[in-house]
Parts: structure tokens; C-alpha cells; sequence
């Protein structure tokens, strides 16, 4: 089809040379230059198609993560609750045995008692009444079988009270125990949303990676993404408050701790695509694994990015900030202050990763520094 309209712009074109006197040799370059024209912008309505297909697998691909962040973070509440849940269940369990135990020693005082009494026979009391024995004598048995049956009143009255407690903290096992087992259904019915997210990211990807099919278009991606997080860096900086606590780090260099247990993949300053150098690191670990601020700040900016997922920057003060991509869940927001080692996110592999790993920066007054130099030996 091509080749019959490029046969029908010559043949126009020679016509109209015959009517100009135009040289046959300007009008086949003429035809050619037209033929060009017309390859190219077919190749730009093809790219623009590529770029408009990329744009919606990327948009789904960011629901996705967006929902697995959910879900993830939901699974690691689920689980703090279970732990606590167990812990409280031991403690009743615990109580329930100490109260069982003291119930053995008051039945056994209480039988004491009962023993006691009837070996003595409550019917002496009466004789010593009846029979106007001694006063003094009858105002000391009085007293002793007052102070008798005070005990043995206290002794029943424990022993009820005991009984009544063992029943009200088995009660409240029964209820934790009840719970804790609506959680774990919640916990795998979620984790089976979880792999069904995660199976359905995994497509998204798939598709993704044939719509970058050069190095070229890999770079320009890469360069577009880096661009985006220093934009959204800078337009969260533009709009934050200025906390006085907040010191900078310059006193904590090769003192800070480490944000993740891992493996470092990838190095600051090693060649990356091209021209383009990594301008933190990778840290390589498994999914869920906690990540931690590298010391005090407030949280600068948390939500989904193209090419880093679901990122979380710390403001530490002074121009210096932290940036923490790749999770697979956010736990602070905009605003929070943390603290050095407190959680704030989970280890995860969104925005297009296959692996789950924690990109890690140091930057400051907006310029990456190596992280290695900072981190405590």
C-alpha cells in the first residue's frame, strides 16, 4: 500500500515537473523527501501510541502497588494484633492458674475449718449457754468462736470471689481467643488477596517491559523518573514547615544506622544506564523486612512515583533529607515526626521492581551524597 502511494506522489510530482520544467533529478528527491516525511510520521504516531499504552500500563501498574501497600500494611497490623492477642491470652491463662492454685489452699483452709468445727461440736457452745457455765470461761469461747466463724466467712467468701473471678477471666480468654481467630481467617484471606495484587502487578510488568524495547528509551525513562522525584521533592519542600528541633546531620556523620537489613546491590556513583550514575543505593532484603529513619526528622513527602513506587522522604533539618523508594508499604505520612530506628515503611519491589530492595539517598540542600561515608562502620 505504501509503495503505490509513494509510486502515485512521483508520478504527481513528475507531472507537475513537466508543466515547471522542474529536472527529473529534483523531482525524485522531492518524492523521496515526501516518502521521509511520511515514515516519520507514521514512527511518531506509533511512538506516541507506545508512549500512550506505557502511560496506562504505568497508571495501572501504580493502582496495583497502591492496593499491595494497603493490603501489606493491613497484614503487618493483623499481625501486631495476633501478637498481642497471644500475649494477652498467656496472661489470662497465667492468671487463671494462680487463681486455680489459690483456690486449692482456700478450699484446703476452708475444709480445715470445717473439720475443726465438727470435731469440736458447735453443740458446746450452746451447753455453755444453757447450762450458765463460768462467765469468764463463756465470754473466751464466745470470742473464739466469733473470730472462728469471722474466718470461716472470710475463707467462703475468698473462695466464692475466686471462683467468680476464674469464671470472669475465662470469659475474657474466650473472647481474645474468639478474636484472634477472626484475624488469622482476615490474615489469610488477605494474604490470598495479596498473591492475587502481586499476580496481576507481575502481568502489568510483563507488559510494561515490552513497551521499553531500547536502551534509548530505557535512559529517557530513567532521566524522566529522576526528574520526577527531585520535582516532587522540591515542590514538598517548597511547601513544609521549618521545626526547630530539627538539627540537620552534619554532627552524625559515620554514625547514622543503617535503614534495612540486606545486601547493598548497587553502589552510589556506579555507572547505572549509560551516562547515568546511581545517586543512592540498593539494598537488596526480603519482603516486609522493616525500614527504618536513618535518625530524627519529620516526613517530607509519602505516595507513589514512577520509577521509585511507593516512596517516603525525611526531612532530618538544615537541608538535609532522606529518601526511602521501593516499598511495599508506607506507615508514616506527610507531617509525622520520627525518630532514628523507628519503622516507617516496609521493603518491597514496587515501581516496576523485580526483586524487593530499599533505594536509599542522602541529600543535601538537594545534592546526593554517598551514604556509605555516613553510616556507622
Amino acid at each position: 500500500m505504501r509503495i503505490v502511494a509513494t509510486g502515485i506522489i512521483k508520478a504527481s510530482v513528475i507531472a507537475l515537473a513537466c508543466l515547471y520544467a522542474v529536472t527529473p533529478q529534483v523531482v525524485a528527491q522531492q518524492a523521496d523527501l515526501e516518502n521521509i516525511q511520511q515514515q516519520i510520521a507514521a514512527a511518531q504516531k506509533q511512538k506516541a501510541a507506545r508512549e500512550a499504552k506505557r502511560d496506562e500500563i504505568l497508571d495501572t501498574l501504580q493502582r496495583q502497588e497502591k492496593k499491595i501497600s494497603n493490603i501489606a500494611k493491613e497484614l503487618n497490623q493483623i499481625n501486631l494484633a495476633i501478637i498481642q492477642n497471644n500475649a494477652q491470652i498467656k496472661t489470662f491463662e497465667e492468671e487463671i492458674d494462680a487463681l486455680k492454685n489459690a483456690l486449692v489452699i482456700q478450699r484446703n483452709h476452708l475444709g480445715q475449718q470445717i473439720r475443726s468445727a465438727f470435731v469440736a461440736g458447735d453443740y458446746d457452745l450452746a451447753k455453755m449457754i444453757f447450762n450458765q457455765e463460768d462467765i469468764a470461761e463463756l465470754e473466751r469461747m464466745l470470742t473464739y468462736y466469733q473470730y472462728i466463724y469471722k474466718d470461716r466467712k472470710t475463707a467462703i467468701d475468698e473462695f466464692r470471689q475466686g471462683i467468680a473471678r476464674i469464671q470472669k477471666v475465662e470469659q475474657a480468654l474466650e473472647v481474645e481467643q474468639e478474636r484472634t481467630m477472626r484475624l488469622l481467617a482476615r490474615l489469610e484471606g488477605q494474604s490470598i488477596e495479596l498473591a492475587s495484587e502481586q499476580f496481576a502487578r507481575q502481568k502489568s510488568l510483563d507488559a510494561l517491559q515490552t513497551q521499553i524495547d531500547s536502551d534509548i528509551a530505557r535512559i529517557e525513562r530513567l532521566q524522566i523518573d529522576e526528574q520526577r522525584l527531585t520535582q516532587a521533592i522540591a515542590e514538598a519542600t517548597r511547601k513544609q514547615t521549618l521545626t526547630k528541633s530539627l538539627v540537620g546531620l552534619a554532627n552524625f556523620k559515620g554514625g547514622l544506622t543503617i535503614p534495612a537489613d540486606g545486601v547493598v546491590q548497587y553502589h552510589f556513583g556506579k555507572r547505572r544506564e549509560g551516562q547515568l550514575k546511581w545517586k543512592g543505593v540498593v539494598i537488596n532484603g526480603d519482603s516486609g523486612t522493616s525500614i527504618a529513619s536513618v535518625a530524627n526528622g519529620k516526613v517530607l513527602f509519602a505516595d507513589w512515583l514512577r520509577g521509585f513506587g511507593l516512596v517516603l522522604v525525611v526531612d532530618h533539618g538544615a537541608g538535609y533529607m532522606t529518601v526511602y523508594g521501593h516499598n511495599q508499604a508506607l506507615l508514616k505520612s506527610v507531617g509525622d515526626l520520627v525518630n532514628r530506628g523507628e519503622t516507617i515503611a516496609l521493603m518491597g519491589q514496587s515501581g516496576g521492581q523485580s526483586t524487593p530492595n530499599l533505594y536509599f539517598e542522602l541529600r543535601h540542600k538537594g545534592i546526593p551524597l554517598n551514604p556509605k561515608q555516613w553510616f556507622a562502620r
